[in-house]
């Protein structure tokens, strides 16, 4: 008898390596020919060396910064001959300066990397974290999960513009949701405070400051002074290293969201861009977004605080994010990054409980930024002003689905399809 549960536990554990090594050889596989379609699609959409212009902005950017040239001056036109400025902090200039020093195929291929690498980071993150997976089940996982969320429109156009919100969302994300910020290596303490990532994305692109609310609402004041302090700290590196640009941005570009580009467009899923395209102008349209920024930003800390309460970690910071893209002046649909993760990991864990309801909910979500229905209507050059009413409503569908996702929180009704914060 002991010889054969002997033999019938090696068969089990022989089983299990058999299938962990599947698994690993499929998740190559999907990534392999993820990346060679990354490389080979058509139109220059996605080829290393024809779009990013994004990219090229930071690159014009950095090397202002090298040259010691002025940051919000006339930079040069970009390699396909748009004249465009330069509308982050100078800590940012600083830091893509890099990217500067190589080659524009170089650059292309290094932020497509760190892209798609810390894409895979966070999904493995809030898989472990939504408990749907652990250990190297969750890194399996995620990359199995890659190619989809890439195709979302918000990483699609991240990818195609060479932008940098994917590690904006890594640095908060890790930041919120790691269960620790240090670890032990070789005896020595090695990581960082928490609320150090969060000051530094806030420093980088501003809006992530938001996610301060997310620490106050789990009541981690610690974390959320040292955002602060962050922030004030990179702010200062910047000021340090490029006194007179620091001048100009932080007493005149910060106030001028013109720059920024037409509020009007499409691609601003923002409820201010919204606004925007119902012909609202001047006074009328500034009095309107204040008053019901004031009214949703309500909602949002109502739902944040309520998830947190319950020791729902996830929920809490994904509805910190819908607020921040909701009330945010200009929040480019490249800027819904946010989408990938929760919309996976909630879509998941509705099929995982077999709540069809949810299910339907978020695989609606899923579909939603699949399809991206904004570019669905004439745009550019102000044609969004003339869009029908129900253009109007369908051309800002990220809109009401982060606000949909607020008040539904707010109100208590947010199906849990998560334990409680289970680590």
């Amino acid at each position: 008898m002991a010889l054969l549960r002997e033999s019938r536990q090696e068969e089990r554990q022989s089983g299990q390596v058999r299938g962990r090594r599947a698994a690993a050889g499929l998740c190559a596989l999907v990534l392999a020919v993820f990346a060679a379609s990354l490389i080979t699609v058509a139109h220059g959409r996605l080829n290393f060396d024809v779009y990013r212009v994004d990219l090229n902005v930071y690159r014009l950017g950095g090397r202002a910064w090298l040259d010691n040239h002025a940051l919000y001056g006339q930079l040069p036109l970009t390699s396909n001959g748009l004249d465009l400025g330069f509308t982050y902090p100078p800590i940012s200039a600083i830091v893509m300066s890099p990217l500067a020093m190589v080659a524009a195929r170089t650059a292309g291929i290094l932020i497509t990397a760190i892209t798609l690498g810390l894409l895979l980071s966070v999904l493995a993150l809030f898989l472990r974290t939504a408990g749907l997976a652990e250990g190297g089940r969750s890194w399996r996982t995620a990359a199995l999960l890659l190619p989809i969320a890439a195709l979302f429109e918000p990483l699609r156009t991240n990818l195609a513009y060479g932008q940098i919100n994917v590690v904006l969302l890594a640095l908060v994300s890790f930041d919120c949701l790691l269960p620790a910020t240090w670890w032990g290596v070789a005896g020595r303490p090695v990581g960082w405070p928490r609320g150090v990532l969060v000051g530094l994305a806030a420093a980088l692109k501003l809006t992530p400051a938001i996610f301060v609310l997310y620490f106050a609402a789990r009541r981690q004041w610690r974390a959320a002074a040292t955002s602060a302090v962050s922030f004030v700290t990179f702010t200062g590196i910047g000021a340090l290293c490029a006194p007179h640009d620091s001048a100009q941005y932080w007493t005149k570009m910060v106030f001028d969201t013109g720059r920024i580009g037409p509020l009007v467009f499409a691609g601003n899923q923002s409820l201010n861009g919204f606004l925007y395209r119902t012909r609202l102008t001047g006074d009328a349209e500034h009095n309107a977004w204040l008053a019901a920024a004031a009214v949703i930003g309500v909602i949002g800390v109502i739902a944040i605080f309520r998830a947190a309460r319950a020791g729902r970690q996830l929920l809490a910071l994904s509805l910190t994010a819908c607020l921040t893209l909701l009330v945010s002046p200009v929040s480019w649909s490249h800027h819904w990054v946010w989408a990938a993760p929760i919309v996976l990991t909630a879509t998941l864990a509705a099929y995982r409980v077999g709540n069809r309801w949810a299910l339907s909910i978020f695989g609606g979500g899923l579909v939603l930024f699949l399809a991206s229905p904004q570019w669905w209507f004439p745009a550019t050059e102000n044609r969004e002003l003339h869009w029908a009413w129900w253009e109007q409503i369908i051309g800002s569908s990220y809109v009401w689905a982060a606000l949909g996702a607020l008040v539904v929180a707010a109100l208590g009704y947010a199906p849990s399809l998560l334990p409680a914060d289970p680590r």
